[in-house]
């Protein structure tokens, strides 16, 4: 099952992405786009908390509490990628600011090229490799084939058929969180992560973490005159990162080891949990806004 998963998790990843940006494209407009290239301080924002302030918080935090070297690693390093694209599918699922979020997932990618290994070497120097780079031909291609090419043909979708651009979203959509599904099955099912293996006070702090940080962010947007949905939006690019980058970091950081105490298990492990929680802790968080939004407007 193991072999099986690893071997087909980056496509299903890949398609998962795809369909994601197939379906939500439909439903936008150029004009979306251009609304938040009039009022960018959302994205802004958004780049500030992932690569400034929580990458210290971590730092702060695995400096201050009584974890291993490589969780506290893992701290950083989940705080120093950028938001992926389940990002996208919870701001769609949650009914928040769709092109923020794409627009913002996009960034912060972007801005990762040079951030990150900047992040990464302020707090983690001492256990880096002294050539280690960012797969930045690697993003790059994955952007233009993942995120812009199936949006654009999605937008062209909804732009020449309208009448069937519901429908197709939908489908897409659908599909898209099957295979979302598909890649969280996969990860309990193939054994990589053992919920209580390095104990139950790294968990806690994980999810504790990902509560405070998706609760203070969208507090203090709201704070700053952003609507509730672009806050809302905010919090969930803040709080869901891309695991998939950091697990090819951490893939080359640290190469493998058999031993459970191996440094490079435990980013994997810190990682892997996060990765889970952050879904876990968005999910709630959408279905309490759908809860405390008036009957019919959502």
């Amino acid at each position: 099952m193991s072999l099986n998963y690893t071997t087909y998790e980056y496509t299903v990843a890949a398609t998962q992405l795809v369909l994601c940006m197939l379906g939500m494209g439909a439903t936008l407009t150029a004009r979306d786009f251009l609304d938040i290239a009039r009022r960018p301080f959302g994205v802004a924002f958004v780049v500030a908390c992932q690569f400034l302030l929580f990458p210290l918080v971590a730092a702060i935090l695995g400096a201050t509490l009584p974890v291993s070297t490589g969780i506290a690693i893992g701290l950083i390093l989940v705080t120093a990628v950028p938001s992926g694209a389940v990002s996208n599918i919870l701001a769609y699922s949650g009914k928040g600011n769709v092109p923020l979020s794409i627009t913002a997932t996009a960034a912060s990618t972007l801005t990762c090229l040079f951030a990150t290994p900047l992040v990464l070497r302020l707090y983690a120097e001492a256990h880096l490799p002294a050539d280690f780079q960012i797969p930045t031909g690697r993003i790059l291609l994955e952007i233009v084939l993942y995120l812009l090419a199936p949006l654009l043909l999605g937008m062209g979708v909804g732009y020449y058929a309208p009448t069937i651009k519901q429908q197709f979203a939908k489908w897409m959509i659908r599909g898209s969180l099957v295979a979302l599904a598909g890649l969280v099955v996969g990860s309990l099912a193939s054994g990589r992560i053992d919920i209580g293996q390095f104990g139950w006070k790294v968990p806690l702090l994980i999810i504790a973490l990902g509560v405070a940080k998706i609760t203070i962010v969208d507090q203090v947007a709201q704070r700053l005159r952003f609507s509730r949905d672009d806050a809302f939006t905010i919090a969930i690019e803040v709080t869901v990162r891309n695991c998939n980058l950091a697990i090819l970091l951490k893939a080359s950081l640290f190469p493998p080891d058999s031993s459970p105490e191996a440094m490079g298990n435990q980013v994997l492990f810190t990682i892997l949990f996060y990765a889970g929680a952050m879904l876990v802790i968005s999910a709630v968080a959408i279905l309490l806004r759908r809860r405390s939004e008036p009957s019919g407007t959502m």
